[in-house]
């Protein structure tokens, strides 16, 4: 079985959009606040949020199928224009979960703090020996739109690869195939 090294994403950043500064993330230990942790867009899965269907609330936690206990590494890009890419991989400590939840093509986030959200799941990029999927999140927060779109990779039955960006979908989607490729050793 191909062997994967997650602190290899590093090598990944050079597959940066142009004008992104690349900043490394620390390697971390993945806990439940940090798997709730909100995402690029700003959106929340817990209170004061509410995500109706509620079991597609994982679809927006990127590392949900890693699970708690899992070791992660990766890196953050962002740009003048105030842009960000997260690029992260995590070894989980048991087999990985679910890759997204049955029914949940489409949901909704609802937040009394003024930050909604209209979420469909896209296909992932074709990567072989890798099962994929996106998620697309139309946000207004405070009556801004913002486009959020998270792309997952899952690899044998362990390793987990997730770029969330709110930048064009094509970008975050040839990231996720550089950092495939960058932490196959």
């Amino acid at each position: 079985a191909a062997k994967y090294d997650i602190a290899k994403i590093s090598s990944a950043k050079s597959s940066l959009p142009p004008g992104y500064d690349p900043m490394d993330l620390e390697a971390d230990t993945v806990t439940q606040e940090k798997l709730d942790a909100p995402g690029v867009g700003a959106l929340t899965t817990t209170p004061p949020s509410v995500v109706t269907p509620a079991e597609c609330a994982s679809l927006l936690k990127p590392l949900a199928p890693a699970g708690v206990g899992a070791k992660t590494a990766g890196f953050i890009g962002s740009n003048q224009e105030g842009h960000t890419v997260i690029v992260m991989a995590a070894e989980a400590d048991k087999t990985v979960g679910e890759l997204g939840h049955a029914g949940c093509d489409q949901f909704t986030v609802d937040s009394t703090d003024g930050v909604t959200a209209t979420v469909e799941r896209v296909p992932g990029p074709d990567i072989g020996g890798a099962k994929t999927m996106g998620v697309q999140a139309h946000i207004t927060a405070n009556g801004k739109p913002v486009e959020e779109t998270t792309y997952t990779a899952v690899m044998g039955d362990k390793t987990v690869v997730v770029v969330q960006a709110d930048v064009e979908p094509q970008v975050a989607k040839d990231l996720l195939v550089k950092a495939v490729a960058a932490i196959k050793s």
